[in-house]
């Protein structure tokens, strides 16, 4: 079990997209700011040349103009963006044909030179918010908004399981009901004349639908809250029941909890719904796929995914991390795994987690290589480096710790991190430490 990765061409691929991207956002605060600036000098001119009983029509120079400078300079940074992956293209061809062996059943699609349906929907929102500010026509932005709605299901391939009115409605209701709201917003901030009052509406809806809830699923899952998470998940999926990331969270709880194979199936749906996402989506998605089966026990299919994850999105510290953790499972290739953790820690930057599960993870390696000194310090420095509040990954580095602990011979010292794990996370860590620590005491009885 080996993968075909070259990590130095990896490695030079992420350091120069993660510089271009850097430049690239840089300009598009520029870009904001000068729109920024319309707004603030374009009402005296507006005020000067224009005759106050059709005041409105000067929106067009306060409101739509600034609007089709954001939004055409979030295009120019996709498009950029694209052209700093473009070295990724032949990355992701050697994935696709990897994909073809190992999973039949996908269909093939031609991937696009860039993402044309998050284009158009940034295009589509432009002319919304022109008409709204601009002619304060609710009628017309509604018209819009379900034109979005269309775009956005398509793009996500749902097209083709919408087969009733009622699941089509389920989908695009959701999203014209965002759009009323928020015409509406508009049509108080008008009546108000408060042009305040709009933006702070739409914030405060989608604050209530999206921001809080994503908040508050984070939360529930650092603190192992799985049955919690599961209704949250649910109840967002409601308001966004077409969203990728939405359905991705969801994927992703289900493995946290517990759940690989239910997880497994939904990435994998996904992917086939999304054929014409980005290279970071879909490598997004190949990834909890790939954990998902190394869950299960299928350690050389499991890598297979999370190498082209990395192939497609080579920028990406979770990806190294993960590809790292299935070779220390499999009990294979230790060397190798510490080669992909220091590729990772060169190419990109890492979260505190990500850095005390990197830590947790070269400790287990260590261990296989017989090196049980630098390894138990590589635990304790994932001890200490672990944010206070993430019990789920507490449990992971007591499972990891549990791991080295058995390759030195240490079994109670094993089976007391095994208790912690489960007396810490009931769900994926907590249920493989409950597994391990039962075959522990079965084994000394």
């Amino acid at each position: 079990m080996r993968d075909q990765l070259d990590l130095g061409v990896l490695e030079q691929q992420a350091q120069a997209y993660k510089r271009g991207r850097q430049r690239s956002w840089r300009a598009t605060i520029f870009m904001f700011a000068l729109a920024y600036g319309l707004i603030l000098l374009g009402q005296p001119l507006v005020d000067r040349l224009i005759h106050p009983n059709i005041r409105g029509d000067g929106l067009v120079l306060t409101a739509g103009l600034p609007l089709v400078i954001m939004v055409g300079t979030l295009i120019a940074v996709m498009l950029r963006l694209n052209s700093l992956q473009q070295p990724w293209a032949a990355n992701s061809r050697k994935a696709d044909a990897i994909l073809r062996e190992i999973w039949p059943e996908l269909p093939t699609t031609p991937i696009p030179p860039w993402n044309q349906y998050e284009i158009a929907y940034l295009i589509v929102m432009t002319l919304l918010l022109f008409v709204i500010f601009s002619w304060q026509n609710i009628g017309i932005a509604i018209g819009f908004a379900i034109l979005n709605a269309v775009i956005s299901i398509y793009s996500h391939g749902l097209a083709r399981r919408l087969t009733s009115f009622a699941q089509a409605a389920g989908h695009v209701i959701p999203t014209v009901v965002f759009y009323g709201v928020f015409g509406l917003a508009v049509a108080v901030s008008s009546w108000m004349d408060a042009p305040v009052v709009a933006p702070a509406l739409v914030l405060a809806w989608w604050g209530y639908t999206a921001i809080l809830p994503g908040y508050r699923i984070r939360t529930a899952l650092r603190a192992s809250r799985h049955s919690e998470v599961e209704q949250r998940v649910n109840s967002m999926l409601r308001w966004y029941p077409d969203t990728a990331n939405v359905i991705l969270l969801k994927g992703t709880c289900l493995l946290f909890a517990g759940k690989p194979a239910e997880s497994e199936a939904i990435c994998r749906q996904l992917y086939i719904d999304m054929p014409h996402g980005s290279l970071w989506m879909k490598a997004t998605l190949l990834n909890p796929i790939g954990m998902a089966l190394s869950y299960q026990g299928r350690f050389a299919e499991g890598l297979r995914f999370v190498e082209c994850a990395l192939l497609k999105s080579p920028n990406m510290m979770a990806f190294y991390l993960n590809l790292a953790e299935i070779y220390v499972q499999a009990g294979t290739e230790a060397h190798r795994a510490l080669d992909i953790l220091e590729a990772g820690e060169r190419s990109t930057t890492a979260t505190p987690v990500t850095r005390s599960l990197m830590q947790g993870v070269r400790g287990w390696a260590l261990a296989l290589l017989g090196q049980y000194a630098e390894a138990e310090a590589s635990i304790e420095r994932s001890f200490s480096s672990v944010p206070k509040n993430s019990i789920i990954f507490q449990a992971a580095l007591h499972y990891m710790a549990a791991q080295v602990q058995l390759l030195k011979g240490e079994r109670e010292k094993a089976a007391e991190h095994f208790r912690q794990a489960v007396a810490l996370d009931t769900g994926l860590y907590g249920q493989r430490a409950a597994k391990a620590l039962a075959e522990l005491e079965a084994a000394a009885s």
